[in-house]
């Protein structure tokens, strides 16, 4: 099947959406009651909107940012996933020295190598943990730049094998003693002997002398997990953490005696590269039946973090609304959508992102734009998420399965259609890494991490766990 492209979407017309509302006078709802009127013998009223919805998938193009408070980088594997499909994710990075000119104790040839491990800082794994993975460590045979963010879907060449490793993600948290140093939450790879001599038999002359020539001489890591066996789960690694390192353990002489020790070469943003090649395969997946526009809405919507999927949304149904209602105060209007559970489809592994994210398309500027006034920022620039919404709560399905639910506050944006004929714009619904509009006041800010993260929701049709807009109004 011809999967869409984004301009796709944005070519496509709308369609009209039966009303679908009721009228009582009711004293509490399920939504904010807070906000109801107390004056006496004012009526307050409670409908619900239908919307249409429709899958597409998002560019492949993201680029990830790997800073101290923001993403930490996904590696491995997701072979068994019947909504989404498959995944590999692999990591390019470059491990240096901290300073230039760089030197050892003694000269290189009173140096005895003991091992040489690369060091990956832990943070936490989305999938099954307990399948193992196996990885492969490589040495770039391209430079890879520390003043580029590349885009997720930029491969670097490689070529030698420096070493392996095959290991259960679950494990990654216990801590192992090494030269009386407790070490914990790291994922440790042995690499070739002969490359940590290497490392060794460089100086202050050649390699270590400055930056540049320590680039010629090693261009960086590639780490790239295996496409086979059983692995289901993407690992995250902080890079700018000190426990991700290059390691020499090595021995010297010292007044006689043979002293161990060991260096370490660092990752430090802004001056070493890195970049991350997410491969999605879609064969064979629910995600990939779901990609023909349908005039009357999909009835489930599959929503990937990025570089994944996304669902454009349409409420035509807001203009009968206004039609029939005239002008009126909205009081709280939500757009609500819940998790479809689907047994043995791996959904308590491959877990839902943690945010999901609304914005609208604007025609006349053939843009995206955030739904301000409703997302709303701190003085620091930080969105204020609690009040606008997109947070995974969860919540016990009838089935007895714990779900997540997302709602949107969209009050102020449908007030505006309502009293002041402002637009209305076809809604897009995705789990975003990073949010960015370029020209706009509004500041970027990172949502998920890289690729963690999907869910598969209910759509405007869907018989049981519809997505719509709930309004609480009262007549003017």
């Amino acid at each position: 099947m011809k999967l869409k492209s984004l301009m796709a979407v944005l070519g496509l017309g709308g369609a009209f959406i039966f009303l679908n509302t009721y009228c009582t006078k009711i004293s509490a709802t399920d939504i904010g009651t807070d906000l109801l009127p107390a004056v006496d013998n004012v009526y307050t009223f409670d409908t619900t909107l239908d919307v249409t919805t429709n899958n597409y998938l998002s560019p492949d193009s993201s680029i990830p940012y790997f800073n101290a408070s923001g993403d930490a980088a996904a590696i491995g594997a997701v072979t068994n996933d019947p909504q989404f499909g498959k995944i590999n994710s692999s990591l390019f990075l470059e491990l240096k020295p901290s300073y230039y000119p760089y030197f050892f104790e003694n000269a290189k040839d009173s140096l005895y190598l003991d091992s040489v491990v690369l060091s990956l800082a832990y943070d936490h794994t989305w999938g099954d943990s307990n399948m193992a993975q196996q990885w492969n460590v490589y040495q770039l045979t391209e430079k890879i730049r520390s003043d580029t963010t590349y885009r997720v879907n930029s491969p670097f060449t490689y070529s030698t094998l420096l070493g392996n490793a095959t290991f259960i993600p679950s494990t990654l948290d216990d801590s192992v003693i090494l030269q009386n140093e407790r070490l914990n939450a790291q994922l440790r790879i042995k690499l070739d002997d002969n490359f940590g001599r290497l490392l060794l038999d460089q100086d202050s002359s050649n390699a270590y002398k400055s930056d540049s020539l320590f680039r010629d001489f090693f261009n960086g890591f590639a780490i790239v997990p295996t496409t086979g066996g059983s692995a289901n789960a993407l690992s995250y690694f902080s890079l700018t953490d000190s426990r991700t390192a290059l390691t020499l353990y090595y021995r010297f002489d010292k007044n006689g005696k043979r002293d161990t020790t060991s260096r370490n070469f660092n990752f430090t943003l802004g001056t070493c590269g890195q970049g991350l090649y997410i491969q999605r395969d879609l064969s064979g997946s629910q995600l990939n039946d779901h990609l023909a526009v349908i005039p009357a809405g999909d009835s489930l919507v599959y929503i990937q973090s990025a570089p994944g999927s996304f669902a454009e949304i349409k409420a035509n149904s807001i203009d009968g609304f206004r039609a029939a209602k005239g002008n009126v105060i909205i009081h709280r209007a939500e757009l609500s959508m819940q998790q479809v559970f689907s047994p043995g489809e791996n959904d308590e592994f491959l877990r839902a992102p943690s945010y999901l994210y609304l914005d609208a398309f604007d025609t006349s500027a053939f843009a995206f734009r955030p739904f301000v006034p409703d997302l709303q920022f701190s003085t620091s620039g930080t969105p204020l998420l609690n009040n606008f919404g997109g947070i995974a709560k969860y919540r016990t399905d009838p089935q007895g399965n714990n779900i997540a639910t997302y709602t949107f506050v969209i009050s102020r944006y449908l007030q505006g259609i309502v009293t002041r004929n402002e637009l209305q714009y076809r809604m897009r619904l995705y789990a975003p890494n990073q949010v960015f509009y370029s020209g706009s006041p509004v500041p970027p800010f990172t949502l998920n991490n890289m690729a963690e993260g999907r869910v598969k929701l209910g759509g405007g049709n869907h018989s049981a766990y519809k997505m719509k807009i709930h309004i609480i109004y009262s007549k003017i």
